[in-house]
C-alpha cells in the first residue's frame, strides 16, 4: 500500500470507529465485523424528560413552540437503555504509535442547540460548528489543555477550530445559556458514543487486551476489560450505570458549588 493509500485508509477507518455522529456507528468496511460490541444500561427508573426553557430568544422560542426541547444530559428508553455514553480504548495501545487525524471535519449544528450532544474527535482533526439558524450562535469551549475558544457564528454560516491536546471539553452557547454538549479530544480513532439502543461498538482494532471507558456526563464513568482475538467480536456483559452514582461522581470530581463553568467532569473510574 502506497503511503498515500495508507493515510487515506487511516482517516477512513478514523471515520469509521470514531462515532463522530453521536447514535451512529459507520463501518469503513462493512465485510469485517466489528472489534467489541457493549450494550449500556441505566439501573434504574427511566427519568421523565425536563423541557428546556428557550424563551430567552424568540427566534428559538419559535422554533420549539409545537415541539418543546427536552434535556439531553440522562437520556434513558423505557427498557432502560442508555444513550450519550462516550466509550473508548484507555490501555491497551502502542503507546509510541501515532494515527493521523481524519482531514474531514467532526460537525457540531447549531439550531438553538447543539447536535451531536456528545461527541468525539482526535487531535489536529478539524472541529466544524455549524449555525443552521436566523439568530446568532456563540459556541464556547471551556478546554483546560486546549486554547479555550468562543466565536460569534452569524446566521448560515460556520467556524472551525483545531485541538491539539486530548480532554474533554464541555460546549455551552454565550448567548443561548440553555445550550450543552460534551467533545471528548482523543489521540486515537477507538471510540465511539452509545445510541439510542445503549449500544455502542467499535472497529478496527487489533487482537489483544485492552482497558475500555465508559463516560457518562453526570453518572461518571465505568471500565471494562476487553480481550480481542483476530476475525471475531468481544462482546461484555451489559455495563450498568446506577442512579445513586449521580451526587458520588459529581462529589469525587468537581463539588456542585465549587464547580466554575468550564469544569470537566474527570472519569471516576470503576471495574465492576
Amino acid at each position: 500500500m502506497t503511503d498515500i493509500g495508507r493515510r487515506d485508509f487511516m482517516g477512513r477507518a478514523a471515520l469509521a470507529v470514531g462515532g463522530l455522529a453521536a447514535g451512529r456507528i459507520l463501518f469503513a468496511e462493512q465485510r469485517r465485523p466489528p472489534s467489541f460490541v457493549v450494550k449500556v444500561l441505566y439501573d434504574g427508573d427511566p427519568p421523565e424528560p425536563k423541557e428546556v426553557d428557550c424563551s430567552e430568544d424568540p427566534y428559538c422560542a419559535q422554533l420549539v413552540r409545537e415541539k418543546p426541547r427536552t434535556e439531553d444530559t440522562l437520556l434513558v428508553s423505557k427498557d432502560r437503555e442508555l444513550q450519550n455514553v462516550f466509550v473508548s480504548v484507555v490501555k491497551g495501545l502502542p503507546k509510541n504509535r501515532k494515527w493521523p487525524a481524519p482531514s474531514e471535519p467532526v460537525s457540531v449544528n447549531e439550531k438553538c442547540w447543539f447536535t451531536p450532544h456528545v461527541l468525539g474527535v482526535m487531535v489536529g482533526q478539524p472541529l466544524e460548528f455549524h449555525n443552521d439558524t436566523k439568530t446568532l450562535e456563540v459556541p464556547h469551549g471551556f478546554a483546560r489543555r486546549n486554547k479555550e475558544f468562543s466565536f460569534n457564528i452569524p446566521e448560515g454560516q460556520r467556524r472551525r477550530v483545531v485541538l491539539e491536546y486530548p480532554e474533554v471539553i464541555k460546549l455551552k452557547c454565550d448567548v443561548h445559556p440553555w445550550e450543552l454538549a460534551w467533545c471528548h479530544v482523543v489521540d486515537h480513532p477507538f471510540f465511539t458514543v452509545s445510541d439510542a439502543q445503549g449500544q455502542a461498538a467499535v472497529q478496527g482494532l487489533p487482537a489483544g487486551e485492552y482497558e475500555i471507558e465508559l463516560w457518562h456526563e453526570i453518572l461518571g464513568a465505568r471500565t471494562v476489560a476487553v480481550k480481542i482475538e483476530d476475525g471475531k467480536t468481544a462482546r461484555t456483559t451489559a455495563v450498568k450505570f446506577h442512579p445513586d452514582r449521580r451526587r458520588r461522581s459529581a462529589t469525587a470530581t468537581s463539588p456542585a458549588e465549587t464547580m466554575r463553568e468550564g469544569s470537566n467532569p474527570a472519569p471516576a473510574s470503576s471495574s465492576s
